[in-house]
């Protein structure tokens, strides 16, 4: 197992990749008010088309907690070596569930707060040595997170 992405680390987005940053400030911008947080329905892919390769997201389930992809841009296919879309992520990638990654989703699900994270990656990718990603919560009606939308940059 890698080690646990640390939530405390204050990145600037002038260190982040070009990627990060833009889907950033898009997520921060389709906020329906300054104290909400936005929904599936704020979200527009066509206002990301350049990013959609490298943006994925998991479905969140509770009782138990699970994940399950919605999609997988298609650059990433190729480096996890499968397309998940629609499939459990701890049945996709079994190794997940004792991986750092895990924990991060766990964070972004419990605090509502987008999760930077820049290390060696928490899955087996051993063509990368860096992964880049962000993590954003996409919340439901009663402002619960529903969706983790993701961006993933390999290095």
């Amino acid at each position: 197992m890698v080690g646990p992405t640390n939530t405390d680390i204050p990145f600037t987005q002038s260190e982040w990749n070009s990627k990060i940053s833009k889907i950033y400030n898009y997520w921060l911008s389709i906020h329906p008010k300054s104290n909400e947080l936005p929904r599936r329905q704020d979200f527009d892919p066509m206002d990301i088309v350049d990013l959609l390769p490298l943006v994925w997201m998991l479905d969140i389930h509770n009782d138990p907690l699970r994940y399950k992809f919605r999609l997988l841009g298609t650059a990433l296919t190729p480096i996890l070596g499968k397309e998940p879309t629609g499939q459990w992520l701890d049945e996709a990638f079994p190794d997940a569930l004792n991986s750092g990654a895990y924990d991060d989703y766990h964070y972004v699900v419990r605090t509502q707060k987008a999760l930077y994270r820049k290390g060696t990656p928490q899955y087996i990718v051993p063509e990368y040595k860096t992964i880049e990603r962000l993590l954003m919560p996409l919340v439901d009606r009663d402002n619960n997170c529903q969706i983790i939308l993701g961006l993933s940059v390999y290095t």
